[in-house]
């Protein structure tokens, strides 16, 4: 253990506390209106700054110590509430670690609750630094850790800090109860809402740059909830509308669907209860209370937007929940379209229909949670094809071919010299019978489904350590050998599950566009096999292709000629007026008395797919025909 350091050379820790200045929600900075508004209940006590700590820190080292203090020794904490555990203090941590490595004599705090006011983490920090010879030296207080009676001071202001904390918190909790149960607003107002100059609150009419307003946005959401329309495509056409939330940021289907379920526009306040001791943040009853402010929202359209989310939520149809494993669905597909924009998103499993025929698909997360990529979504099979045909221009020399089954022979070998495959065996089948017993004794025929599909689990899993056990025949490595010669022929007897394990291994980055594998990125361990290609001038290098400002240095991009091309044309957001005028065509034409290709006559003049024009329709209650949707067949040719 480092003992103490003839010279004195201290280190200092600085803090200011995040309630120090008036926040928002999420951290947003409140408006000057709302700072007045809040001003009567939560006056802001006057601090000390990180710079005034600084100083009296240095002033401090220089006078009483006899040495200047460097930059490089003065640790800042700024917006970290001095009540969080240990484990969240990390720069706290860091004074630790460095008293610990024999780099300081003594830590300076400008006062004690600068260091903790949380009693328990004083007290360690004291402890831990008393054991090697560390002083913490209170600036402002002129008191240290050198002798007991300034530790049990120490001890008492801590105690003191931590009441003070608490009592804080409890007065604050209580102060906005009472203001909620006299109708007053505690929080920044939600979108379309703003505090007014006298403090209260009311519709917020600031000009946007779209020349419309938040208020005006609100009420067009809720009119189009009225109207039966679906939370995404709500927050697609407020986002085309140049509307953002509070933040500024895009929306997003929560927080239009959280907007359109709050009764703070119906003229009500939310309390919410803190009962549980053990979690004091859970929330376990919510309360909404009459407020005092005027309601933004008239209480019929309200009660319309109510009937329609409850209808939603009575019908919406069950998701899958069973696990599957797809070819490209663990996160490696990124949207090359995205990345050209600055903004980095992943390809994941889009559910776009639970039926037993249901294909798999993927589709951009920018594009299912914010509606702002317009890149369409892509079946699997379009993907497997393609990566069938990249993995075709693989060619492994015999002498490539042998080096890999020895290494898989030697691989092999080890794994089986370090696990115990009889006791995971023997484990296994233990687990089996058990599960047996309980289905015999407890179980039901509901149940039953249930046990198969765990049974069948355990019985593949003790199949596949069975067949570990088994030295490779010389079968089993010509197999190896021949779907080295040729990956897509691997990958074409592969099942999803093991091409989505070929695709974890070979590739750490797929990048997608139109429907199309533009590139890959091989991971470093394989990229001496992706020189082995057949015919490499085929290939370009990111530097080679005009895009080594999205793309990283070690991406490869396919061929063209194995981009396969799509008809389907990416989705499209309509304005309301557009839907009206296509929905208007729709009577007009089933009044006409045609039965066959509107869908598909609509879909081309407006330019969208099929599946839009039926949303719409069925959106807006329109009753036709079966037939509305099938196109005309061609005359029989008379001979």
């Amino acid at each position: 253990m480092p003992g103490p350091l003839k010279v004195p050379r201290p280190c200092a820790l600085v803090r200011i506390s995040k309630e120090k200045a008036p926040r928002g929600r999420r951290g947003r900075a409140m408006s000057k209106a709302e700072q007045r508004h809040m001003a009567a209940d939560q006056p802001l006590q006057k601090g000390w700054s990180l710079q005034e700590q600084e100083v009296a820190c240095r002033t401090y080292a220089e006078k009483t110590l006899g040495v200047s203090l460097p930059d490089v020794d003065v640790y800042r904490e700024d917006g970290v509430s001095g009540g969080k555990k240990m484990s969240q203090r990390k720069v706290l941590q860091a004074i630790l670690e460095g008293c610990k490595a024999g780099h300081y004599t003594h830590v300076l705090l400008h006062q004690v609750d600068r260091g903790a006011r949380r009693l328990r983490t004083l007290l360690e920090v004291i402890d831990d630094l008393s054991e090697i010879g560390v002083v913490v030296v209170s600036v402002l207080d002129n008191k240290s850790t050198a002798t007991a009676s300034d530790i049990a001071w120490f001890q008492m202001v801590g105690m003191m800090a931590e009441w003070q904390r608490n009592r804080t918190g409890e007065q604050i909790k209580a102060m906005q109860h009472g203001r909620r149960r006299e109708g007053l607003p505690t929080s920044p107002c939600p979108f379309g809402a703003r505090y007014l100059d006298d403090g209260t609150v009311g519709p917020d009419d600031t000009p946007l740059d779209n020349g419309s307003t938040n208020y005006t946005g609100l009420q067009l959401a809720f009119a189009w909830r009225a109207e039966g329309r679906s939370f995404r495509n709500i927050t697609g056409c407020l986002n085309a509308a140049g509307y953002r939330s509070t933040l500024g940021r895009l929306m997003n289907d929560a927080s239009v669907a959280y907007m359109l379920s709050n009764r703070f526009y119906l003229g009500e306040l939310r309390l919410n209860t803190h009962d549980d001791p053990q979690h004091p943040n859970r929330v376990t009853q919510t309360e909404w209370l009459p407020g005092a402010h005027t309601p933004l929202i008239a209480a019929d359209l309200w009660r319309s937007v109510e009937a329609v989310n409850t209808q939603r939520s009575q019908h919406r149809q069950p998701v899958n929940l069973a696990a599957r494993t797809y070819s490209f669905g663990s996160g490696t597909v990124r949207c090359l379209a995205c990345l050209k924009r600055g903004t980095v998103s992943n390809y994941h499993i889009f559910h776009t229909s639970h039926q037993a025929t249901w294909s798999p698909s993927i589709a951009c997360s920018s594009r299912i949670t914010q509606h702002v990529c317009t890149e369409p979504s892509v079946s699997l099979r379009v993907l497997d094809q393609q990566m069938q045909q990249f993995l075709s221009l693989f060619q492994l020399d015999t002498e490539t071919r042998r080096e890999l089954v020895s290494a898989y022979l030697e691989d092999q070998q080890q794994r089986l010299q370090v696990r115990n495959i009889k006791t995971e065996i023997a484990a296994l089948q233990a687990k089996l019978r058990r599960l047996r017993m309980a289905f015999v004794e407890y179980g039901n025929e509901d149940e039953r489904d249930d046990y198969e599909r765990q049974r069948r689990t355990i019985l593949l899993s003790i199949a596949e350590l069975e067949q570990l056990q088994q030295t490779p025949q010389e079968a089993d490595m010509y197999d190896l050998s021949a779907y080295l010669a040729d990956l897509s022929r691997l990958w074409e007897d592969a099942d999803q599950a093991q091409r989505a394990r070929i695709v974890q291994a070979l590739f750490s980055d797929i990048y997608l566009e139109s429907r199309q594998i533009v590139a890959v990125r091989p991971r470093a361990e394989w990229a001496p096999l992706f020189a082995t290609f057949s015919k490499p001038d085929q290939f370009a290098t990111a530097d080679q292709s005009g895009l080594e400002n999205v793309l990283p240095s070690d991406a490869i991009l396919l061929p063209r000629s194995l981009r396969l091309a799509q008809s389907r044309k990416p989705y499209v957001y309509l304005t309301p007026e557009q839907e009206q005028d296509m929905a208007q065509r729709y009577v007009v034409l089933l009044k006409a008395g045609q039965r066959g290709g509107i869908y598909a006559e609509l879909a081309r003049d407006f330019g969208v797919h099929e599946n839009t024009v039926q949303r719409v329709v069925h959106d807006r209650g329109l009753t036709g025909t079966a037939d509305a949707k099938r196109r005309p067949r061609p005359a029989k040719a008379v001979c």
